[in-house]
């Protein structure tokens, strides 16, 4: 379940109910978790220690809870706790599980629960995201494309557009790690492009970053955007090599606008 199509971002006005993100993620994945269950993926079991192991009981109490602080679905949130009721009557064992029959009916259970909750998230109209956020929320939900110049992103490869939707939903998420590792991946694709515009000759092979920017030293490629390019392979590239390397939440907010002026430039000077 992609939490995506629930979104409807408007301005904040009095009156409007704030909807957190997190909320409606968290009801996708848990959704997802119980299809995958139902239709036989995995085993699961009754019930865990919150926090620390999580069972189909409890992924079911939190769809209620979660439905219930949103303020929709009321009637499924009454069936969702018939079901808990029933299923912690005939499986009391907490390590134990459904059996095919009852799988086959909670997969039915699942799919009218999903189309009704798709249907009143419709009607939620704020989205409150962390007021902390440097770049701008409605942005990032709406992908990577509207941060570029329109003209600059069509010439980008779907795997290049691919990777940046990528980063600004690991922005959005709070993933700040894997969107800084995705965005520079974008950045070293669109710089190989650089390199073969340049250059005339096409990479075979591995070539790493650094000898990239080397060998366009002795092109017409532009020396600023080399040496940006530079700033970007040392102290952001290099550092995230390492496995135990980490970024925070700030400074892969502050490194997509430098990916998005690096990939522009690079484009410009083709």
């Amino acid at each position: 379940m992609n939490p995506y199509y629930w979104l409807t971002i408007q301005g904040m006005e009095p009156g409007m109910n704030e909807v957190k993100l997190n909320e409606l993620i968290r009801i996708g994945q848990l959704l997802r978790y119980i299809e995958d269950y139902a239709e036989g993926c995995f085993a699961t079991w009754m019930k865990g220690v919150r926090g620390k192991k999580i069972g189909l009981i409890d992924s079911l109490t939190l769809i209620r809870e979660t439905i219930d602080e949103l303020g929709i679905c009321p009637g499924t949130s009454k069936e969702i706790q018939k079901f808990i009721d029933k299923t912690e009557k005939k499986y009391p064992a907490a390590e134990s599980d459904l059996s095919p029959e009852d799988r086959k009916l909670l997969q039915e259970y699942r799919n009218l629960w999903y189309d009704r909750i798709i249907n009143e998230s419709k009607n939620l109209n704020v989205v409150l995201l962390n007021n902390e956020y440097s770049l701008n929320p409605a942005l990032l939900i709406k992908g990577a494309e509207h941060f570029f110049n329109e003209n600059i992103w069509k010439k980008l490869t779907k795997t290049t557009q691919r990777d940046l939707d990528e980063a600004t939903r690991c922005i959005l998420f709070e993933l700040p790690t894997p969107a800084g590792i995705l965005a520079l991946r974008a950045t070293e694709s669109v710089l190989r492009r650089y390199y073969k515009r340049k250059t005339n000759n096409a990479i075979t092979g591995f070539i790493d970053w650094k000898t990239i920017i080397d060998h366009l030293r002795n092109t017409n490629a532009d020396t600023t955007l080399l040496g940006h390019l530079d700033y970007l392979r040392y102290n952001l590239r290099n550092r995230l090599n390492h496995p135990d390397a980490i970024l925070a939440q700030k400074e892969a907010e502050n490194i997509f606008p430098m990916i998005v002026t690096s990939v522009e430039a690079m484009i410009k000077d083709f």
